[in-house]
């Protein structure tokens, strides 16, 4: 690991995409060609602020929740990825009723899911469907057959 220092003005040139220098620069540390986070970042302090991992998760979901509230809010209509609500489905599973996989959970939990990922991460039914590996009839229950679907 190199320091602010130790680099000669090219490199200090090629890492920082700058030809100025401040007096903050003078602190960082490189580790191959990319700046050392722990330069900018005291980790020990930052894990301080969390209990545990499941605590630095939540706050990650939490933004997740908070920008689709702001999205909502201006009429813009969020629509996530497969991937991405996989990765909400998994976390939430294994938050609430500590198993690793949709198909462990009852049919009943699957539902509640099921209407939980609707109603707070606006999934369609097919994701809901593949998400969570419901039939027609527990998909009935997500999305009434009656339900108007507006424009």
């Amino acid at each position: 690991m190199k320091s602010f220092s130790d680099l000669t003005e090219t490199e200090k040139r090629l890492y920082l995409h700058t030809h100025k220098f401040n007096e903050c620069m003078k602190t960082l540390r490189f580790d191959e060609h990319i700046v050392d986070t722990r330069s900018f970042c005291h980790i020990d302090i930052a894990e301080k602020f969390f209990l545990n991992a499941r605590d630095y998760i939540n706050l990650l979901f939490k933004n997740v929740e908070s920008n689709q509230e702001i999205a909502q809010s201006l009429r813009d209509e969020v629509m996530l990825t497969d991937e991405e609500l996989n990765k909400i489905t998994s976390f939430l599973i294994k938050d609430r009723y500590s198993t690793t996989e949709a198909c462990l959970l009852t049919i009943e939990q699957r539902i509640d899911l099921g209407l939980e990922l609707k109603k707070n991460y606006n999934a369609s039914r097919k994701q809901i469907k593949r998400c969570l590996s419901l039939g027609s009839k527990s998909m009935e229950k997500i999305f009434p057959p009656n339900q108007q679907v507006l424009p």
